[in-house]
């Protein structure tokens, strides 16, 4: 699904997982919606892997833009407007997937990014992971 909705010319596809706290989880996906709802063509999210602490919730984006330039704007835009509100709500990217190295660039820079350095810092002395790149 993913491959086809990403081949056409202005046309992309993209999920972003979410962990929330169980009280904030609602808010967020309505403040979510009412951003993204007039700027892309469909966006769904769904909650999964329920926890007594919090839920994972996936956003699933769907652009539709006159070309390739035009979506990765919009695309750009619902990357920046996620991290924020989600951020705003208490939660943070990626449960379980990872962030990918295009969200990692500017999450990473965040206060939850500097637990994640000190912790790949102390678990990676050498700096030969993947995250090298990302986290210096």
């Amino acid at each position: 699904m993913m491959r086809d909705r990403n081949v056409t010319n202005g046309e992309m596809f993209d999920t972003v997982e979410v962990t929330l706290p169980w009280d904030r989880a609602a808010d967020c996906a309505l403040a979510l919606e009412e951003i993204f709802d007039p700027k892309i063509t469909k966006f769904f999210t769904h909650f999964s892997h329920a926890y007594q602490t919090g839920a994972c919730m996936y956003a699933l984006f769907f652009i539709n833009e006159s070309n390739d330039d035009e979506a990765m704007k919009v695309w750009r835009f619902c990357q920046n407007e996620m991290v924020r509100v989600v951020r705003e709500h208490g939660g943070t990217l990626a449960h379980h997937h990872g962030i990918g190295a295009e969200r990692a660039v500017q999450y990473m820079e965040s206060d939850i990014g500097m637990v994640h350095k000190r912790i790949k810092e102390s678990l990676d002395p050498n700096n030969v992971l993947f995250c090298r790149m990302l986290l210096g």
